[in-house]
């Protein structure tokens, strides 16, 4: 994932709903690891790319429907992986499959991105 940069009013506009309307984090559906807001346009640099200017300023839903993801509401059993497990690699922890599996089906429906 590169740090890609949208520019002009697309930039603008990204970034304001990406600082005032998603999550500080959430995880990338195709690598399984986390992403900050900064690194947002890496994950979404494909369909960021295809918008124009006057798209943006006409359209704040042009956005919502781009950095769109999906959010696991669950149970928390006993052991469950926990942001750092996550980071630091261990796929072993109770809980990960369903992580995993979760993930799978969030990128199956098209989303990027999802949130625990």
């Amino acid at each position: 994932m590169t740090n890609y940069q949208p520019s002009g009013e697309i930039a603008k506009a990204f970034k304001q709903y990406i600082n005032n309307e998603i999550p500080p984090r959430f995880i990338d559906t195709s690598t399984m690891k986390f992403v900050e807001r900064e690194k947002v346009f890496g994950v979404f640099q494909d369909e960021i790319a295809k918008v124009t200017d006057q798209v943006i300023v006409a359209s704040r839903e042009v956005i919502q429907e781009i950095v769109k993801y999906a959010i696991f509401s669950h149970r928390w059993a006993a052991e469950e992986p926990t942001f750092q497990d996550v980071t630091a690699g261990k796929h072993n922890i109770g809980g990960f499959e369903k992580l995993k599996r979760f993930c799978k089906t969030a990128k199956s429906l098209g989303y990027k991105a999802c949130v625990v």
